[in-house]
């Protein structure tokens, strides 16, 4: 067994096929016997079990299903790659949808790069997409891949800013097993605190935004906001439990805004706003960079300068 898929999933019963479709039309150099798809159920409670049980992929010839209580992601993935056959580990999360050439582009990444770990993209399918925050979550993520890539080709992430997304990305088993896994106390930011650790032990982290995968989960400006507060917390988490190693990757606190951004946090961070760009989005009068910038100061006022106010 050369590949192991690695795919985590809790109440993912609607997102199971899409995955599963996605990986069986990988084009992979090496036989269906050598690569295996390991879905983990995290204490999914929506049919997922039954509806793996009755389903049939021929072209996805080795498929594990394990189920577990509840325990988050990281305890989810450490138990999928502890299960895994092949050497190679693909992690995607079960809202991923990897074009086929994708798996190609990490096993080629290895076999050029031993002991290296290879990041892919995770991009908004202009095709699903429709609400203007949908735009808005693609624009950020565009923005980033062409603030780290501007060329669109493979790039080694600077030290000083360590990153992997776990919704996309490969290493061996065995540097996975050297790197200790993912931390399973904490409970979000696993994959950060993997890449801190991975650059203290000057393991190189690529990024390749060939290795591309569209990211299915469709948000609001309100799940925005809470999966910002939820990053912040588990940062604050890593600080408390690694404060050296937070320390040594200078990861602190956002910094303090002028007095003009500070007033303007306050009228903006707000539920109405975002009840209002989720609903009847008035904002939608104003031109895409004036919509896209106020997009920006509610959520960032709402996830980082006045978490405690109510969504």
């Amino acid at each position: 067994m050369e590949i192991s898929f690695i795919v985590p999933s809790y109440q993912g019963r609607p997102k199971l096929p899409r995955i599963l479709e996605a990986i069986a039309q990988q084009v992979i150099s090496c036989s269906q016997d050598a690569w295996e798809v390991v879905i983990v159920l995290d204490g999914s409670t929506d049919g997922s079990q039954e509806w793996l049980a009755g389903s049939s992929y021929p072209r996805i010839p080795h498929l594990q299903v394990i189920e577990q209580e509840n325990q988050g992601r990281a305890a989810t993935r450490n138990r999928g790659a502890n299960a895994a056959q092949g050497e190679l580990l693909i992690f995607f999360d079960d809202d991923m949808r990897p074009l086929p050439e994708c798996t190609q582009v990490h096993m080629e990444h290895h076999q050029k790069n031993p002991g290296s770990i290879l990041v892919g993209s995770q991009l908004e399918d202009p095709q699903r997409i429709s609400q203007d925050i949908h735009h808005f979550r693609a624009y950020l993520s565009n923005k980033w891949t062409q603030e780290i890539s501007p060329s669109q080709e493979k790039v080694r992430i600077p030290e000083q800013k360590p990153y992997i997304t776990a919704a996309n990305f490969s290493l061996s088993k065995t540097l996975f097993k050297q790197l200790g896994q993912f931390d399973e106390r904490l409970k979000d930011a696993e994959d950060f605190d993997l890449a801190i650790r991975a650059t203290a032990q000057s393991v190189p982290i690529y990024f390749d935004p060939q290795a591309q995968a569209w990211h299915d989960e469709l948000v609001s400006a309100a799940y925005m906001v809470k999966r910002w507060r939820q990053y912040a917390q588990s940062h604050q988490t890593l600080k408390t439990l690694k404060p050296e190693q937070m320390e040594a990757f200078l990861v602190r606190s956002a910094p303090q805004p002028s007095l003009v951004k500070k007033i303007l946090y306050n009228i903006m961070a707000h539920r109405l706003w975002v009840n209002m760009i989720d609903g009847w989005n008035l904002f939608r009068v104003f031109p895409q960079s004036i919509r896209f910038r106020i997009y920006d100061v509610i959520i960032t006022g709402l996830s980082t300068y006045y978490p405690e106010r109510p969504l």
